[in-house]
């Protein structure tokens, strides 16, 4: 799998994100505590991210983003 990690020192925060294929399956993360459900949802539902894992590629921290446009859809969809 794939991998990206970033660290901003000054503000004390950190993200590395594990991917299988367009899967998010592991993460760490230090000073970002809001994302936290987002991240547990991604990785337990093994949502399929399409475009927006090469987004988290790039960065990280648009891990909201990600989530609400692969996530949201998926629950409208299902009725939820």
């Amino acid at each position: 799998g794939q991998r990206v990690e970033v660290t901003d020192a000054d503000a004390f925060r950190h993200v590395r994100l594990e991917f299988d294929g367009d899967a998010l399956i592991g993460a760490n993360a230090i000073g970002l505590t809001e994302h936290v459900g987002m991240l547990r949802g991604l990785i337990e539902s093994r949502v399929k991210l399409g475009p927006w894992k090469d987004v988290l590629l790039a960065d990280p921290t648009r891990l909201a983003d990600a989530y609400i446009a692969s996530v949201m859809p998926q629950q409208t969809r299902r009725g939820a």
